[in-house]
């Protein structure tokens, strides 16, 4: 029970630190920081998604506007950032830079918790659950895309969701064929965010394994060659 009233606590703390900094960006929705090539890029895409439609445009972007038909298909890189701003545009009837901003200050919220709860349960410490997702908050890294339009807010928000996700795998072994599904599906939806990532998920299970293989906690290797499909 105290434990659970220690997490509340870290993450109400956390809640304050980000709402202090995710409202004041919302007072300046422009695109005059973060990556506004690419967010303008997203929301040229967004654009061209809701006048042309999803399935004419083979849900991939296209960034020209003022177009009369399907043209010039994206195709370089993974295309779910323009497609979720289309949803949006679509769900929320409205082209609002406030509101698109706000959706990606929500999954950077989710984020930190996500973060807070992976670091928590491999270290068995709220403590450095809560310092881990602190300094996290406030690395001029995140910072600089806490609101974007584009990859970065999804993309870090699911890579926390990896972790947490590894982490109840590797330390319970209840619902594992369920858990490592979730895992699988995670990554690959991260793949379709970015690219960025997936070396680096590698490179992270196997040094993991290196290091915990004798505790029983490590990835097996054929596990670790489906996350690697």
């Amino acid at each position: 029970f105290m434990r659970q009233i220690q997490d509340r606590y870290f993450l109400i703390v956390l809640v304050l630190a980000f709402l202090a900094i995710g409202l004041m960006r919302l007072q300046f929705p422009d695109l005059d920081h973060g990556d506004e090539y690419s967010d303008a890029n997203v929301l040229n895409a967004g654009e061209n998604f809701v006048r042309f439609g999803f399935i004419a445009c083979r849900f991939l972007p296209m960034f020209e506007v003022h177009l009369d038909k399907p043209q010039d298909l994206y195709t370089h890189y993974p295309p779910l950032p323009d497609i979720l701003n289309g949803v949006q545009r679509r769900l929320f009837r409205t082209d609002s830079l406030v509101v698109f901003r706000g959706v990606s200050l929500i999954f950077s919220l989710l984020a930190l918790f996500f973060w807070f709860y992976a670091v928590k349960i491999l270290t068995g410490s709220p403590v450095f659950g809560f310092l881990a997702s602190f300094f996290f908050l406030f690395n001029p890294l995140f910072l600089f895309g806490i609101d974007s339009l584009h990859q970065f807010a999804y993309a870090e928000c699911l890579r926390a969701l990896i972790f947490y996700l590894f982490a109840r795998y590797v330390t319970s072994p209840e619902r594992r064929g369920l858990r490592f599904g979730l895992l699988w599906l995670a990554i690959f939806v991260e793949s379709l965010f970015t690219f960025e990532y997936i070396i680096y998920f590698a490179l992270f299970f196997f040094l993991y394994r290196l290091a915990f293989r004798e505790s029983g906690r490590a990835l097996p290797l054929k596990a670790m060659f489906l996350l690697a499909l």
